[in-house]
This record gives C-alpha cells, structure tokens and sequence, in this order.
C-alpha cells in the first residue's frame, strides 16, 4: 500500500494521482521492505525481488532506461543481500559508522571486523572499491561526481548496505 503525492507515479498504481488513503501497488505481493527516495519508491519481495517506480530522469530505477513509471519495475542486476546469518534469525552484530554524510572529498567508515567496500553509481557501476580493516578507515571520494551512490559492505557472511549523498 502506498499513499501521498504521485506527481511521477511513486505510489505505483499505475497513475499520477496523488491519493490521500492508501492505495494498492499494481503487482507486488509478499513485499518484504520498502524505501522510499525523492519521487521514486522500492519495494523488496520475498523472492529478494526488487522492483522500483516513480521518477526515473537519472536512472534511479535501476531498470535501464531513463523513463518515468507509475507501475513497479524490476530492478536490473540485483546481488543478494543478507542481514544477520541464516541459521539464527537475530540482526548482524556488525557495528559500522559512515560519516561524513553527505560526504565532499572523503568518507570514514569504521567497522569492526574486516570487509571489503564497493561504491555503485546509480547506473550499477562499481566506481571503487578497497578492502577496509577493523578499525577507522578513509576513502577518498574526491574523483566520484555529485551524486547518489549505494556503498556495499561485504564481511566474511553478510552483505550491509548504506545510502551516500556526495557532494
């Protein structure tokens, strides 16, 4: 269900009505979790399926084309994610800080076990990654554009990822 402005067809109802009560996702079933960012929306399903809609001008779908949709798209090319381990059902006990955010020139994340970091473009690209240590580590950002990046985390058994606004 989804709700509220619908200018780019984020609620994904396959309109651009905008709806003050909750409104039906055209498709989606046994949806997980959700994300929402500006004028766009994300829903993961059970499958680990997932499927983007709304306002798509710099690709942020991640469906390969740069075209507004008011009905839910999959996602192109999407690695599995997983939080905690899979023979318990508690959350990871990874700590892991990113600062600043939004970041300029460099970018701290302290972890406390050893990981290897990789940095996607809105258009799924890997534009860096490097092996981080159990400790504080800087990563200089300073040759990526502005922009929206996702920062995966990947350690010994799970896969964290994080949202980074550069500036």
């Amino acid at each position: 269900m989804s709700w509220g402005r619908n200018t780019y067809g984020n609620l994904g109802n396959g309109t651009t009505t905008n709806s003050s009560i909750p409104v039906q996702v055209n498709g989606l079933t046994n949806v997980e979790a959700v994300a929402c960012g500006t004028n766009y929306s994300l829903a993961l399903d059970a499958n680990d399926s997932l499927f983007a809609f709304g306002r798509n001008t710099n690709g942020q779908l991640g469906n390969g084309t740069t075209a507004d949709t008011s009905n839910p798209a999959a996602v192109l090319s999407l690695c599995t994610i997983t939080i905690g381990s899979e023979d318990s059902n508690h959350f990871s006990n990874i700590k892991i800080v990113l600062y600043p955010n939004p970041a300029r020139d460099f970018l701290v994340i302290e972890i406390n076990e050893n990981a290897i970091i990789e940095i996607f473009n809105l258009q799924g690209q890997i534009v860096k990654n490097t092996s981080l240590i159990n400790s504080q580590n800087i990563i200089n950002i300073n040759d990526l554009k502005s922009g929206e990046y996702l920062v995966t985390i990947r350690t010994s058994n799970e896969i964290i990822l994080k949202k980074l606004i550069k500036y």
